[in-house]
């Protein structure tokens, strides 16, 4: 029978990112989903 094993190396993940820089990214991905939005539910007329 086969052995089978894994090996986790915790030495090769990269350090966690600023909180910042996180709260940065996730409120400019908010803006451009409430312009998507925007432009789905605006008026034929607005457009």
């Amino acid at each position: 029978m086969g052995v089978v094993g894994y090996e986790i190396n915790f030495n090769r993940y990269d350090p966690p990112r600023a909180l910042e820089e996180i709260d940065r990214d996730i409120r400019e991905i908010e803006e451009e989903i409430v312009r998507m939005l925007g432009e789905v539910t605006a008026p034929a007329s607005a457009q």
